[in-house]
């Protein structure tokens, strides 16, 4: 299925009937994802999973240099507005649960979910790098990380570089725009204005949102909850899937 938003096609997945629960997926991946909790969770809600734009089969963004977390925000408003959905919870993994708290953050009067799930979520930055700096950093990383034949190298220095600067992105060819808008991009003073109640799904060993980015948002939120796996990394919810598919279902019916 699709809709349309600034004119590009944004391809999205609907399941299930019942409370409407939103899946936002992380940087680089796709509503894919979240198959198998919404295989789950799709028996008794409405589930709706969204490739964003410039990812999976969705369209990519053209012009890019006003695109940032709030553009993605504003995806979801145009998305209830436009099919008149009223949603129940949102989930978001990595990138995707900052795009939840952004939008969460601002004042609604209409669309406004009653539960919020963090997986893993991006948008806490190393206050000690300067942001010309990470700006300057994304750009060269991703000129010589591109220029290294061997993929397996590569890859062990991407994720090394993403470590460096506190990060869960990777470098994505079409999307090198937006991520050096978002890159920069701390969520810190938008937390204490989120009133969902909140579950918080960690892993103690993930290293591209660690943990200490979670115990700061759960901390700042008015109402979370944190649950953190040890011996699991940045994809907890693939990692643990019937943990994580009992914790959520847990607030769903709180």
């Amino acid at each position: 299925m699709q809709f349309i938003f600034k004119d590009l096609a944004v391809h999205y997945t609907d399941q299930g009937s019942g409370h409407c629960i939103i899946f936002l997926h992380g940087w680089g991946s796709s509503q894919a994802t979240f198959s198998d909790l919404i295989q789950k969770l799709s028996k008794n809600y409405r589930c709706i999973a969204f490739d964003l734009p410039g990812f999976g089969k969705s369209e990519t963004p053209k012009d890019q240099i006003n695109w940032n977390t709030n553009t993605f925000a504003e995806l979801l408003k145009t998305f209830f507005t436009t099919l008149h959905i009223e949603p129940y919870a949102i989930v978001g993994h990595s990138f995707g649960g900052a795009i939840a708290i952004t939008y969460c953050a601002n004042d609604r009067t209409t669309h406004i979910p009653k539960k919020l799930i963090l997986i893993a979520s991006a948008g806490i930055r190393k206050k000690r790098i300067s942001v010309s700096l990470l700006r300057i950093i994304s750009k060269s990383g991703k000129i010589f990380v591109g220029l290294i034949p061997v993929r397996s190298v590569r890859n062990t220095i991407q994720k090394l570089w993403r470590n460096a600067l506190g990060t869960d992105y990777g470098l994505v060819e079409n999307m090198n725009t937006v991520y050096r808008n978002i890159i920069t991009e701390d969520i810190s003073h938008l937390l204490c204005n989120v009133s969902q109640e909140t579950l918080c799904i960690w892993g103690e060993k993930d290293t591209a949102a660690p943990l200490s980015d979670g115990i700061k948002i759960s901390q700042a939120l008015l109402h979370a909850h944190l649950v953190a796996y040890p011996d699991v990394g940045h994809f907890v919810h693939k990692e643990k899937k019937e943990e994580v598919y009992k914790e959520i279902q847990s607030i769903l019916n709180s």
